[in-house]
């Protein structure tokens, strides 16, 4: 469609007000990271992307398990919690290990990537 835009709003998700900052300078430690859903995750959100607070990349994920929900959880994890082998996580471009979500540390302004990569032709 010629002349067509895609509007893209951001949702912020917060921790609860126990785990948020109290101070200023707590909340400048913060990190808050922009995250994109594709595929079936995306449709299960209002928004393209979302900015959520964590330390590191699995902390990212519990948020997001928690903002949206068991759809979402089912979807891209299995029975025992560990991605599903169909995605694909991209901090900053580059590839998060399945199982070092928790390592991975995040900084603020990362981007975070959730995908299941097709092919065809």
């Amino acid at each position: 469609m010629v002349g067509a835009s895609i509007r893209t709003a951001v949702v912020v998700i917060n921790r609860p007000k126990s785990l948020r900052a109290k101070t200023r300078e707590d909340e400048d430690r913060m990190n808050y990271v922009d995250v994109s859903l594709y595929g079936a995750l995306r449709k299960m959100v209002s928004e393209a992307k979302m900015r959520v607070e964590g330390e590191n990349v699995g902390e990212i994920l519990d948020e997001l398990v928690k903002e949206i929900g068991d759809r979402f959880k089912n979807e891209l994890f299995n029975e025992d919690m560990i991605i599903k082998s169909r995605y694909l996580l991209l901090l900053n471009g580059r590839r998060v290990e399945k199982d070092k979500t928790s390592q991975t540390q995040v900084s603020s302004g990362d981007k975070l990537l959730i995908f299941a990569p097709i092919a065809g032709g």
